[in-house]
């Protein structure tokens, strides 16, 4: 189970990078609380999770947005959850 995580993880992360080539991304001046965002979004309460890779901001590398990144099939779009850190 965790091998097809891990190649969801990837897959989607593919997926990521190609849509950020075709899209430019959403940048909003507050956070979309309870509001759906995509991987590449950013907004002024982006918080890096510690996987986080330093040259990329976006929703998907945020703490406050769920993409239910821990079960099998993660989400292509997510849900800002901020002021909740959903990972660390």
């Amino acid at each position: 189970m965790r091998d097809r995580l891990e190649l969801s993880r990837k897959d989607l992360n593919t997926r990521r990078k190609e849509r950020f080539m075709d899209k430019k991304a959403n940048k909003y001046d507050i956070p979309k609380r309870d509001g759906s965002v995509w991987p590449d979004d950013i907004c002024p309460a982006y918080t890096p999770r510690e996987d986080a890779i330093p040259s990329i901001q976006g929703c998907w590398y945020c703490k406050y947005a769920d993409f239910h990144l821990k079960e099998e099939r993660a989400l292509e779009v997510g849900i800002c959850n901020w002021p909740k850190k959903i990972i660390d």
